[in-house]
């Protein structure tokens, strides 16, 4: 059965929720939260960001994930914390572990559709992200979802239309 992946890349933690495509109707599979599967600053970044992206394509490959939509960092944010992403260098190594996770996903046969923070959600806050997903999805409290999934999980519900 083919599935869709909605992914929220991080560089510590990535979040994944995997929907059935014969079901996109609202109906969340299973969310997973793939964290620190790289054994934490032991390794250098190049190896954990595809460490992270070969475990992220198994669980595509191992679903048929047809597609995988992925979220990609905006590389000019005039925020205070964007800038000091940038200094910091996290957004160039955001970029290049979507990069990482993008060919992974499309060696296995997943393709990759890049969707930024703006398109998706816009303005919204995480608390109001969260939100809206309880109340489209009124069973996820259930499953608890962690940190970067919620993110996930609002991507497949924008997917389906609803966070335009």
């Amino acid at each position: 059965m083919a599935t869709v992946l909605t992914i929220d890349p991080g560089l510590t933690g990535t979040g994944l929720a995997v929907w059935d495509a014969g079901r996109w109707q609202r109906e969340l599979c299973l969310p997973i939260s793939v964290q620190n599967l790289y054994g934490g600053n032991q390794r250098g970044y190049v190896e954990r960001a595809s460490h992270l992206a070969d475990a992220v394509a198994r669980i595509a490959e191992e679903g048929a994930a047809a597609e995988a939509y992925l979220e990609y960092p905006a590389i000019f944010s005039s925020s205070a914390r964007g800038y000091a992403a940038a200094v910091r260098g996290d957004i160039v190594k955001l970029s290049y572990f979507v990069g990482v996770l993008s060919r992974a996903l499309n060696e296995r046969g997943t393709s990759t559709i890049l969707v930024t923070v703006e398109v998706w959600k816009g303005q919204l806050s995480k608390p109001a992200v969260e939100a809206r997903i309880r109340r489209l999805l009124p069973e996820i409290d259930s499953l608890k979802v962690k940190s970067h999934s919620w993110d996930a999980v609002g991507i497949g519900l924008w997917r389906q239309g609803h966070f335009r």
